[in-house]
């Protein structure tokens, strides 16, 4: 017996649901993988112009695809759409209440007749259609995913089909690529390329689709990628090998870039926006630019240095002021051309062919060829650079930068040694003493002297040159000239006016000049304007006087000094005898101290008083004086050095003890003063100040006895001098006895110039 009409209709409404949704689902899906498909197929080859193996590729897929899901999600579910007895069981499991009624009708209706169990078979049967007519068929199947499939496959597809349909123009174009075959988008982005021209070193030849550059190994390559329609946000230089360079934009239709110090060949197009052609391709050809071989200075210093000739082959060369140089560049290859270009100004040199210069003696580094190069003279330092060009009119890519470096002559180095004050005092018919060291790197020429007027500097009352001798133990310089020389005159104050003569209260200038041998102008050096003002015999004694009552001041701070010392030693040299120790060390020690400042003491006294002595014997107002002065005045000619010296005094006033000077007054007096003052200093202060430096080189615990002994009697000795220095000071406090003195030296200064002018009037 079959089951009822009821059972059969449920389960085949049930098989038809299934179906349904199976049609739906399958059909969505491969519509939705054809229009995800076709839509990245279109976008890569829209925007990356894929070439046409890939292109045909995509179409195989676009069509493959869609036939391989329907076959997946639609056929072989359909395949798999279960029986009745399967739509039984799917029914059951979402009715448990059935009790698996629907499933035993069906599998027992062919045992529906048998007569043992046939009649529970048809109560089964009959349950089972009374429980079908309630059931719902839609209770085993959802059908919203496979609805929102479909709708999804058909939004994307149809979405496609008429984004497609939109510009058949290019929906053609896209088919046609798709079957593989070469038809070009149209470009909503052109790129133009174009290298920097007029540029030294670099030649740029187009062709159809190639740009041909050659330039010289180290030259920059300068690009301008021109962009017309759609300006891309940047652009992309692809190398061959695959190296990239992106290059951003700046809101502007052209890119620039600068391919730095290119080293070797190289090829790369541009790519950018939809612009994928890669044209045109640049190939750049590195050639071996010229270059500069070698460089070479010979140098002819100005003949007055006395300097030799010379070839210098470092890149840059220093020479003196007023030399001519040629400049010598050897280039490769031996047939390049060009010119130097100096810095900062610019100037533009021609290079003309010149012999390299020969290799100078014992120089085996320079070879005789053929060369390039220009002579200047070299009056300031100069920097260029040589830029060469080959045969085929490549250059020298950022030529090296050489130079002459110029020393310039400086000027003659002055001290003046004499006048030592910026005012001197000086009396009518004394004199003043000139002296002036002078130093140059190319010698001195000459030395002149120019008085003129205090109150009117014009024209010169007085000029002169000074001798000229070698100091001692001067270096000489090649062009056989005295590095160091000292210029000497004697001017007489008479003579100071140019014939006028010299009034009480009048004030002169001199100035003093030195000039060096330089070509053609001579490097001058002047000292400050020194002061020489007039005034009377009697101002000058007074001079006398007050300096004189300062150095005996000075003498009574000397002997104090001393006579502290003598105390300090005393109590030192008892100490030893009660067996001191370091402690005495150490007081000796700083007792050294004491006594070089005696010594500095001493030295100052000594100075002040040939000061004064100096003055008095060049002013001429002792007249018994005249050998005196003139051995002085030779002693300090053949001094060197600036300051107090005193081996001209030592020597003046050890021959004025010995009488071979004759007997002077006032001058004799003072010159016996400075060898007071020497022999405070030189024997015996700075004798002291040696045996006290002794101390501290003692081995410790050695017996100072011995050495405290010796200081303790060259403290006596120092301090008789010393005494002895103050005592004959002390007789000028008299200021009668100047005063008779001075009287005595005026009237036969005064009779002196009488007779001068006795014997003017009468010539």
């Amino acid at each position: 017996m079959n089951s009822k009409p009821r059972l059969h209709a449920l389960l085949d409404a049930v098989r038809g649901r299934l179906v349904r949704q199976i049609w739906l689902f399958g059909l969505g899906t491969a519509a939705a993988g054809a229009g995800v498909w076709l839509f990245f197929a279109y976008a890569a080859d829209r925007w990356l112009h894929l070439p046409a193996p890939i292109r045909m590729f995509h179409g195989a897929v676009l069509v493959l695809l869609p036939l391989w899901l329907l076959r997946r999600h639609l056929f072989g579910l359909l395949r798999r759409v279960p029986n009745r007895e399967g739509a039984a069981l799917l029914l059951e499991r979402h009715l448990p209440a059935s009790q698996e009624r629907l499933v035993s009708a069906l599998q027992l209706a062919p045992r529906a007749t048998d007569p043992i169990s046939g009649p529970l078979i048809q109560r089964v049967q009959r349950e089972a259609e009374a429980f079908a007519a309630g059931v719902d068929p839609g209770i085993v199947v959802d059908p919203r995913p496979a609805r929102r499939r479909f709708a999804g496959g058909a939004v994307l597809a149809g979405g496609m089909a008429a984004f497609l349909a939109v510009d058949p123009l290019l929906t053609g174009i896209f088919f046609q690529r798709m079957l593989g075959r070469d038809v070009s988008w149209p470009r909503r982005t052109t790129l133009f390329v174009d290298v920097a021209r007029g540029v030294d070193g670099i030649q740029v030849e187009e062709r159809e689709g190639e740009i041909a550059v050659r330039l010289a190994r180290g030259s920059d390559l300068e690009l301008q990628v021109r962009a017309e329609g759609v300006v891309p946000d940047s652009i992309e230089l692809v190398f061959e090998g695959g190296l990239r360079e992106r290059i951003l934009g700046s809101g502007r239709e052209s890119f620039r870039t600068l391919l730095r110090s290119l080293q070797v060949d190289t090829t790369f197009h541009v790519v950018g926006g939809d612009d994928r052609r890669g044209l045109p391709v640049v190939r750049v050809v590195v050639l071996q630019p010229p270059d500069v071989a070698g460089v070479a200075y010979s140098i002819v210093p100005p003949r007055y240095s006395g300097l030799p000739e010379k070839v210098v082959t470092t890149p840059e060369a220093e020479v003196l002021a007023g030399s001519r140089v040629r400049v010598h560049v050897r280039p490769d290859p031996t047939d390049a051309r060009g010119l130097a270009r100096t810095f900062p100004d610019a100037r533009e040199i021609p290079l003309i062919a010149m012999p390299w210069p020969v290799a100078p003696p014992g120089d085996s580094g320079a070879v005789a060829a053929d060369a390039l190069g220009f002579e200047l003279e070299a009056l300031e330092s100069s920097r260029f650079r040589f830029e060469l060009v080959d045969s085929t009119g490549l250059g020298n890519p950022e030529p090296g930068l050489f130079g002459v470096v110029v020393v310039s002559d400086r000027r003659p180095e002055l001290t003046l040694l004499a006048p030592g004050q910026a005012t001197v005092e000086v009396v009518q018919g004394g004199a003043v003493p000139v002296r002036l060291r002078m130093a140059d790197d190319y010698g001195v020429a000459s030395s002149t002297y120019v008085v003129r007027d205090a109150r009117d500097e014009g024209e010169p009352l007085a000029s002169g040159a000074l001798a000229l001798r070698p100091v001692i133990d001067t270096p000489m310089l090649p062009n056989g000239s005295p590095r160091e020389l000292v210029g000497r005159v004697r001017l007489e104050v008479d003579q100071l006016g140019g014939g006028q003569p010299a009034t009480i209260g009048q004030s002169y200038v001199l100035t003093l000049m030195a000039f060096d041998g330089r070509e053609p102008v001579a490097n001058e050096s002047r000292t400050a304007g020194i002061v020489l003002r007039v005034v009377t015999a009697d101002d000058l004694l007074r001079i006398v006087r007050d300096g004189l009552s300062r150095v005996g001041d000075s003498t009574d701070k000397l002997v104090r000094l001393v006579e502290g010392l003598g105390r300090t030693l005393g109590t030192t040299e008892e100490a030893l005898e009660g067996n001191g120790g370091e402690d005495e060390r150490a007081e000796l020690s700083a007792l050294a101290i004491d006594a070089r400042r005696a010594h500095g003491d001493a030295r100052n006294v000594a100075r002040d008083l040939s000061q004064l002595a100096a003055q008095l014997l060049y002013a001429r107002v002792d007249a018994r004086a005249g050998v005196l002065f003139e051995r002085l005045d030779t002693l300090l000619d053949a001094s060197d050095e600036r300051g107090f010296q005193s081996a001209p005094w030592r020597t003046l006033a050890d021959e004025y003890a010995a009488g071979t000077l004759g007997a002077a007054d006032l001058g004799g007096e003072l010159v016996g003063l400075v060898g007071l003052a020497l022999d405070v200093a030189e024997p015996h202060a700075l004798g002291l100040v040696g045996t006290l430096d002794g101390a501290r080189e003692l081995a410790p615990g050695s017996d100072l006895r011995a050495l405290v002994t010796a200081a303790r009697q060259q403290q006596r000795d120092l301090a008789n001098a010393a005494e002895k220095l103050r005592a004959r000071l002390g007789e000028w406090d008299d200021f009668q006895s100047i005063l008779g003195l001075t009287k005595d030296i005026l009237g036969r200064q005064k009779n002196l110039e009488q007779r001068t002018r006795e014997l003017s009037g009468k010539n």
